[in-house]
């Protein structure tokens, strides 16, 4: 199955490097070069607020905070994150050059955080985080 993506190309109409207008999804001079966000995330993100808990899809606003401290813990890598989890301090990132593949982070103080999960596409993470929500009780 061949993946979508979207490229840091495709602006909303009035071109203002914004992916989408609900407030979520970095602003394009963010992001590193030639990075591409999967169909799917904006498709969600363009429907609005999604309430997938434990995880959020991160607002504009929250993401661009989280780059800021991810760029101070790894200097070499060029993550790119999207949500965070309630109850730890995970972070869901995407990092240049590695397509559509999700890495979970645990954000911490120090400088010895490390990769918790992997998946392969977001499509997968996004199922994980919806199983997640079903198993943990967060759907009433």
């Amino acid at each position: 199955m061949k993946t979508s993506y979207i490229s840091t190309n495709t602006l909303d109409n009035e071109g203002s490097g914004n992916y989408n207008m609900n407030g979520f999804l970095l602003e394009s001079s963010l992001l590193p070069d030639a990075f591409e966000y999967p169909a799917l995330l904006i498709g969600i993100t363009d429907i609005g607020k999604i309430d997938c808990k434990p995880w959020d899809i991160m607002d504009r606003d929250r993401a661009t905070l989280m780059l800021g401290e991810l760029k101070q813990k790894y200097p070499l890598k060029m993550l790119v994150p999207f949500a965070e989890r309630y109850d730890n301090n995970d972070v869901a990132c995407f990092e240049q050059g590695k397509g559509e593949e999700v890495q979970v982070i645990r954000s911490c103080p120090s400088q010895e955080c490390e990769q918790t999960e992997y998946y392969e596409t977001f499509s997968e993470w996004f199922n994980a985080a919806l199983n997640d929500m079903v198993n943990l009780g967060w759907l009433k």
